[in-house]
């Protein structure tokens, strides 16, 4: 397909993720356009065959669907620009940003100024590094990205993100936000904070030369997260503040359980006598090794699945769609057809 028939793809931001996404589009043969405060992005991105253009109203004026990837204390700004640049046949709109309650509330706010243009999206895909020198085209492969299927989006808004994620060789789980954000404070917020704790301890403690000496790759890998950029950290964890907060709740509480099962005696031998202090421990270990091995069923065998996805029946659509996610589903390809869409699913073999 040549380029004239396909969307054309604007990106505020070029850091890691939205360097690596125009990356990925230009593999992919589509055309990009983006804008990005810093003069050598600019001039980095120009000699990757990606147009850049100088503010975010030029870019939402000329492409089909604009995604930003700005940080999440920039997002209100940049939509406001958005919305005053362009009328309600401007391009949609959608993100990369890890929390989606602040793009929620503002397309909430504006839905019925400009119907069908806002759907909120979050690749699950990153390193410890940032900035576009560390971008790749194919940082997306074979990651899942959540795309928010929400009343306001439109279907046709959200089978435009939908068909980018999957441009990328990323395959799609639909969302609502709020789980969304539920969802990532178990699985992402909270590994961040647990990384910094243990990088922590272990730096903090009176042999941490040692520590380091003796670390393998389970320390190596559980701790990789904190060499993020603190202020990246600080704001994926304050924009999610509740949940996040409730997750450290619950691991505290696991935490205390286990501590309470140790007992003072240095070679654990007073815990070996207590058979109840040693069955609580145990049990304690059982449990996440249950967890894990449920996990991992998820991502087991699984079975092809299609939905028939028309745009006269949106609501019912969404309600299908959204429930297919929620039992493990993943969109992994799609295609139009008379009046709607064609979506192919890999489902749990058990649903």
């Amino acid at each position: 397909m040549s380029e004239e028939n396909l969307p054309h793809i604007g990106i505020v931001g070029l850091g890691l993720i939205g360097g690596s996404l125009a990356k990925s589009l230009r593999r992919a043969g589509m055309v990009v356009s983006a804008c990005d405060t810093d003069v050598a992005t600019q001039q980095a991105a120009s000699r990757d065959d990606i147009r850049v253009v100088g503010s975010v109203d030029e870019l939402a004026s000329a492409v089909d669907v604009l995604v930003v990837c700005a940080p999440t204390s920039a997002l209100p700004t940049i939509l406001t620009a958005v919305c005053e640049a362009v009328g309600e046949d401007g391009p949609v709109v959608t993100d990369v940003i890890s929390v989606k309650s602040s793009f929620h509330q503002f397309a909430l706010v504006h839905a019925d100024e400009f119907p069908g243009s806002f759907v909120g999206g979050h690749p699950m895909a990153g390193t410890e590094f940032s900035g576009y020198d560390n971008a790749m085209a194919e940082l997306f492969t074979n990651r899942p990205w959540a795309v928010a299927f929400e009343p306001y989006s439109g279907l046709e808004a959200f089978m435009a993100v939908v068909q980018l994620a999957l441009a990328t060789g990323a395959y799609v789980v639909p969302v609502e936000s709020g789980e969304h954000d539920e969802a990532v404070a178990q699985i992402s917020h909270l590994p961040h904070v647990l990384a910094t704790v243990m990088a922590r301890v272990a730096e903090e403690s009176g042999v941490s030369s040692v520590a380091m000496s003796l670390a393998g790759p389970s320390f190596r890998d559980a701790t990789r997260v904190a060499s993020s950029s603190p202020e990246f950290l600080r704001q994926l964890i304050a924009y999610n503040g509740p949940r996040v907060k409730d997750v450290l709740s619950v691991a505290k509480d696991l935490i205390d359980n286990a501590s309470s099962t140790l007992g003072p005696d240095a070679s654990g031998l007073a815990a070996e006598r207590s058979a109840d202090a040693a069955g609580s421990l145990l049990r304690f270990f059982q449990k996440g090794h249950e967890a894990r091995a449920a996990l991992l069923k998820q991502t087991g065998e699984e079975r092809d699945a299609q939905t028939i996805a028309r745009v006269v029946d949106v609501d019912a659509v969404r309600s299908e769609v959204l429930a297919a996610g929620r039992a493990g589903g993943r969109i992994v390809r799609v295609q139009g057809i008379e009046g709607g869409w064609l979506l192919h699913w890999k489902v749990p073999a058990s649903t």
